[in-house]
């Protein structure tokens, strides 16, 4: 009693204490937090405290701050001046500014009547629809005090050739696992390595000993589910076994870990393929190599591949580095002089590398030439450097070699792909409302083939006629439909001729919106 005593006098006294200027937590920087921060702040998520609540943030206060002034969080390290990618974690200038003002300003905590509703998570898929397949790897405990690849092999279970349309990575220990790629192999090799040797899976640095081996996800600190285009996918073999090669680093030895993959897989026939590749490493494609890196030097590699004389389409980036890594960039040049910027990260960060999701799909002309440079930091003003005093690092799977490998997902190019949207904040209009935190919904049944039902508590201050839209993955509204429904249930009845695949949708009125996603089956 005289904890929660004490907390109300601290909002009495925030409350009294405020100019009607400075933010307040309610009416400001709760939607804030909830949106930008509380995905890996909750219990349960990879952040080590949560964020749900004032107390959350104001007992977190002094962290906010040096964190948000210093632009390290929310994590996104990839330069959005540069080229800009789907669901980016930023926080734009005025949504800073509210935070910083509303912790100089003494976090008043404002009208509890016009705080928004927590976020909810569950502990399990992050999926937007069920896993087709979910595997997971025996548990296992390191042994080795260095660093090792330990290679699990899982039957995949399927019995026909699929596509997969999405999947997601769920380290079972996120504190040992350095990074997941997942293989599919069906020649058998894989498997009888891992027969072959008595503990659980097989130790294999670089590739998991099968040459015909290839590689279908993967996973890095900091990766979040992904789910394909429409009529897209990396296509599987039926019956293929999943080689999940995963990484832990040096002087983890003892620790437990059971690491799940989820797999969204389409079954029908005619999907595009869609294929990752490091298709600018630190090998063939090296224009100044070896990669040695000297001790006390900062060392700036390059690397260039002229694709062949076809179009593509590119999806996803994801650079790869390690702890020397300072800056790394990558873009093309066409046979007309244009640039293609892909990726520019101006200061590498080790622990929150990942794949990044172009806002729309880019086309690269015949004969493009694709150009990485990347710098090292081999000194001791580098304070991730793991040798004191510096020394030689040479190109090595280990934590404290070396990589330079930027990969792409990418796959022949069809008219109007560089028009697909993968980014379903494309679709909202701009509004500066808390009103679209206020409230709930809930969509179902989800997948659905014939009827979308939305069950909505919406905000009084929602005014207007509600107009419901419904966008393919191409940013077209396939469904328009206005209700005059604020509170209650809308039925959406939907058109037969829709394709099968993943659907964004929003509600939206005068003074706000919400917005949701669905796949029709």
């Amino acid at each position: 009693m005289r904890k929660l005593n004490s907390f109300m006098l601290l909002l009495l006294f925030t409350q009294l204490g405020y100019s009607q200027s400075t933010p307040t937590w309610s009416e400001n920087v709760a939607g804030i937090i909830y949106q930008n921060c509380s995905g890996c702040h909750h219990l349960g998520g990879i952040a080590p405290f949560p964020l749900m609540s004032y107390a959350d943030a104001q007992g977190s206060s002094s962290g906010i701050f040096f964190s948000v002034s210093n632009d390290l969080m929310p994590p996104w390290p990839a330069d959005t001046t540069y080229q800009r990618y789907a669901h980016e974690r930023v926080l734009s200038v005025n949504q800073k500014q509210q935070i910083l003002d509303w912790l100089n300003g003494g976090m008043p905590y404002g009208n509890p009547s016009n705080e928004p509703n927590p976020p909810t998570f569950t502990q399990g898929t992050q999926l937007s629809v069920n896993p087709s397949v979910s595997l997971r790897i025996p548990d296992y405990t390191v042994t080795s005090p260095i660093d090792i690849y330990q290679c699990f092999v899982i039957p995949s279970g399927t019995s026909q050739d699929a596509f997969i349309k999405g999947f997601e990575l769920l380290p079972g220990n996120r504190s040992i696992v350095h990074h997941v790629l997942v293989f599919q192999d069906t020649t058998g090799t894989c498997a009888a390595l891992d027969a072959a040797d008595p503990a659980p899976g097989y130790t294999s640095f670089g590739g998991v000993g099968s040459s015909n081996a290839s590689l279908i996800a993967a996973w890095v600190p900091g990766s979040s589910p992904r789910m394909y285009p429409n009529g897209m996918g990396i296509p599987m073999k039926a019956g293929a076994d999943l080689v999940l090669q995963i990484h832990y680093p040096s002087g983890v030895a003892g620790q437990l870990d059971s690491t799940r993959v989820n797999l969204v897989l389409d079954y029908s026939s005619g999907l595009r393929p869609l294929y990752i590749s490091p298709v600018l490493d630190h090998g063939l494609t090296l224009t100044n190599g070896p990669l040695i890196i000297p001790p006390n030097q900062i060392s700036t590699f390059y690397n260039q591949y002229t694709t062949p004389p076809v179009q593509y389409t590119i999806l996803d980036v994801a650079p790869h580095m390690h702890l020397l890594g300072k800056s790394i960039q990558a873009f093309g040049l066409t046979t007309q002089g244009d640039t293609i910027p892909f990726i520019r990260i101006n200061d590498w960060r080790f622990h929150w590398q990942g794949s990044y999701s172009f806002r729309k799909l880019i086309k690269v002309p015949p004969l493009s030439v694709l150009k990485g440079q990347a710098s090292f930091d081999n000194t001791i003003n580098n304070p991730n450097n793991p040798n004191s005093p510096p020394q030689y690092v040479i190109l090595g799977e280990g934590t404290t070699d070396e990589m330079m490998l930027i990969y792409f997902t990418y796959t022949p190019y069809f008219p109007g792909d560089e028009d697909i949207i993968q980014d379903s904040t494309l679709f909202a209009t701009a509004y500066q409302s808390n009103v679209a935190l206020k409230g709930s919904l809930s969509v179902f049944p989800n997948p659905t083939e014939e009827h979308l039902f939305l069950n909505t508590t919406m905000h009084a201050d929602l005014k207007g006629p509600l107009m419901v839209e419904i966008f393919d993955l191409s940013g077209k509204v396939v469904i328009p439909y206005a209700t005059a429904v604020v509170n209650g249930g809308i039925e959406i009845p939907l058109d037969k001729a829709m394709a099968p695949g993943f659907y964004f949708g929003r509600i939206r009125s005068e003074t706000g919106l919400f917005e949701f996603k669905f796949v029709k089956k």
